[in-house]
Formats: structure tokens, C-alpha cells, sequence
């Protein structure tokens, strides 16, 4: 009797551990990933969001804080042609701050960030940041 009990549990066991597993493909997962660039912004309750382009000639780092100048979010070295992935952060005011290692490109841009508005920041061919100002999504 004890030896069957054993087995049905094992059996149960085995059998929720079966059924609860989940296949994906990995070619799936490596389209997600990549596709997560051109991916807009999803808003919800409280959040706003930001991410940088470069388009320039340079490398650029950005750092994102809020209003008690607390570092949120940094991304070092962002080569050209590349950007960074979406990034959420509660709404208020916000400091981005965009350089390059040569200090070639240095600016600040501060923003009352408010919800559902996203700032998509672009570094032009000519390493200057081309966008100041914000938009708020529908």
C-alpha cells in the first residue's frame, strides 16, 4: 500500500510538473528582444517614459534623474546607430543628461514629466541632441 501511494504521488507530482511547463521557441524570443527597440512606449497609471537615438558620429552616455537628482537610469557608451530600449520611470520632474566622453555634446534638458508622456530623444548626424521637448501620448 505504501509503495502505491508512493507512485501516485510521484505520479502527481510528475504530472504538475509536465503540465505547468511551457515551451517557446527560441527564435520567438530573439525576435521579441530585438523588436523591443522599435516597440513604442506602453503608458500606464503613473508612469512616463524615455529612451535615446544616436544618429551621430559619436558614442554618448545618458543619465536620467529625478527631482532629488537620484540617478534612475544611466546608459554608457550608446554607439552610433543604436538606442536604447524604452525606459519607465514615475512621472515628475525629470533631468536628462546626454554627453559624450569628449565632452564634444554636454546638455541637460529638465522636463515635469507627466503621465503617458514620453521623451524620445534624438542624437543628430551633426552629434548635437535635436529633441527638447517631450509628447504625450493619447
Amino acid at each position: 500500500m505504501k509503495f502505491l501511494l508512493k507512485q501516485l504521488a510521484t505520479a502527481i507530482v510528475a504530472m504538475t510538473l509536465f503540465l505547468s511547463c511551457s515551451v517557446e521557441q527560441l527564435d520567438s524570443r530573439i525576435d521579441e528582444d530585438a523588436s523591443n527597440l522599435n516597440r513604442p512606449f506602453t503608458c500606464s497609471t503613473g508612469v512616463c517614459g524615455a529612451r535615446l537615438t544616436n544618429n551621430g558620429t559619436l558614442s554618448v552616455d545618458l543619465a536620467i534623474y529625478d527631482h532629488d537628482d537620484v540617478l534612475l537610469f544611466e546608459a554608457l557608451n550608446i554607439v552610433p546607430g543604436s538606442a536604447t530600449s524604452w525606459q519607465n520611470f514615475p512621472i515628475g520632474i525629470l533631468s536628462y543628461t546626454v554627453t559624450t566622453p569628449a565632452t564634444t555634446l554636454f546638455k541637460t534638458v529638465v522636463i515635469d514629466m507627466q503621465e503617458c508622456m514620453v521623451y524620445d530623444m534624438e542624437v543628430a548626424p551633426n552629434d548635437m541632441l535635436v529633441t527638447d521637448q517631450p509628447t504625450l501620448l493619447d
